[in-house]
């Protein structure tokens, strides 16, 4: 976690679009979820996205998150 988000490295370089799809196959099986669940909503050329996850309850996602990376949501409670 980083200013508020979720910090993911990968192999493959953030150039024309290369990251794009190891991103979103990454996300989907990390939470459990199909990579058609799984869109960028903004920043398809950019290092920085914004993705969206279909087909997951809030509750079900922080639950995933929480269980991956522990005390996460307590860290970022104001």
């Amino acid at each position: 976690i980083y200013n508020n988000s979720l910090k993911i490295r990968l192999t493959s370089p953030p150039i024309d679009g290369a990251a794009n799809k190891p991103c979103v196959k990454f996300l989907a099986k990390w939470l459990g979820v199909s990579p058609s669940r799984v869109r960028i909503v903004t920043g398809l050329s950019s290092k920085n996205k914004i993705i969206e996850i279909n087909g997951i309850d809030e509750s079900i996602f922080r639950d995933k998150l929480t269980a991956k990376i522990p005390n996460l949501f307590k860290e970022l409670q104001p």
